[in-house]
């Protein structure tokens, strides 16, 4: 079709309008050859000053350009956009990541004001799993970000448009809660079933407050496999979140037993505990918890370690 059309332009005797200008820079970036790029510089170039205010064909013209590899003037075309719309961005993006540049698909995303869509997620998954470093990791929190503000089927709907290669136990973790936030228990359930490790279903059983069925799950890991600390403290985790003091105290119990030489760890856990109490306000429990752990374990705890993300520097 698009070696029809360009048959067409050399028969014309008139010169070709907006409409036809669209046309042409779509099939040039279809059809991606030499006569294409031929054809689509010689009008971008002869019509630019004609359609500079003209959003959609600046649109079309951006995404040619970046189907021809041609980074620096989709860039220029780019930035004559006035009023740039999802297409604008998503074209932009696609285009950083076809041509191997990712890191600008997220420099891009980042400076979008509007609010993304299943395509620019898409987008910007294909750019973070090219990108195995921090900056790809604080992308996929934003993301996730995303998710808990109300929006839990698109946050649903984009996760089953993950390549499956792609899909690990963060974004499982991300749609449960996700799903969990939202009160989609249907789809958190459907979800579940398609975990396969064993201890991401146990944490991600507490995540939705399933704790009969992550202790089911976590009894027959333990028949042949080693007790994990980091399963517990996911269960203490969802048991505070819910609120659950006489799980939490159980759990905890459980972790001095198994776990009795992880001090740092027990620290953590005497918190989530005492948080627990707290919560509730058992605030006497809580008093009691907190010094015990001091008498245990001394005033000085080891000190928290985070990071983030700020002017494209971890700080």
């Amino acid at each position: 079709m698009p070696e029809k059309l360009f048959d067409l332009l050399d028969k014309m005797v008139i010169e070709p309008d907006d409409v036809n200008l669209t046309f042409i820079f779509n099939a040039c970036a279809q059809l991606n050859n030499g006569r294409a790029m031929k054809i689509g510089n010689k009008f971008l170039h002869e019509k630019l000053n004609q359609i500079q205010n003209n959003n959609i064909i600046l649109n079309s013209a951006t995404h040619m350009l970046m189907k021809f590899g041609d980074i620096r003037r989709a860039e220029h075309i780019f930035e004559m956009i006035k009023k740039k719309g999802i297409f604008s961005y998503s074209s932009m993006m696609k285009g950083y990541v076809e041509n191997n540049m990712p890191e600008n698909a997220l420099d891009l995303f980042e400076r979008m004001s509007l609010s993304p869509n299943d395509i620019i997620y898409i987008i910007i998954f294909n750019a973070s799993s090219k990108l195995a470093n921090e900056r790809a990791i604080t992308i996929g929190k934003k993301i996730n970000a995303y998710g808990l503000n109300g929006t839990g089927l698109e946050a649903v709907q984009l996760y089953r448009q993950i390549p499956h290669n792609l899909v690990n136990d963060v974004s499982h973790v991300c749609v449960l809660n996700t799903c969990s936030h939202s009160g989609l228990l249907d789809h958190a359930r459907s979800v579940f079933n398609e975990i396969i490790v064993k201890t991401e279903k146990i944490t991600a059983l507490c995540r939705l407050f399933l704790f009969d069925e992550a202790q089911n799950v976590l009894d027959d890991f333990e028949k042949f496999n080693s007790s994990s600390l980091s399963i517990y403290m996911a269960m203490l985790s969802g048991a505070r979140n819910n609120r659950n003091s006489v799980l939490s105290q159980r759990l905890y119990n459980q972790m001095k037993s198994l776990f009795s030489n992880k001090k740092d760890d027990f620290i953590a856990a005497s918190i989530l505990l005492c948080n627990t109490y707290s919560s509730l306000g058992q605030f006497e429990q809580a008093a009691h918890i907190r010094s015990t752990r001091i008498k245990e374990f001394g005033k000085n705890v080891k000190v928290g370690l985070t990071w983030t993300e700020a002017n494209g520097e971890l700080v």
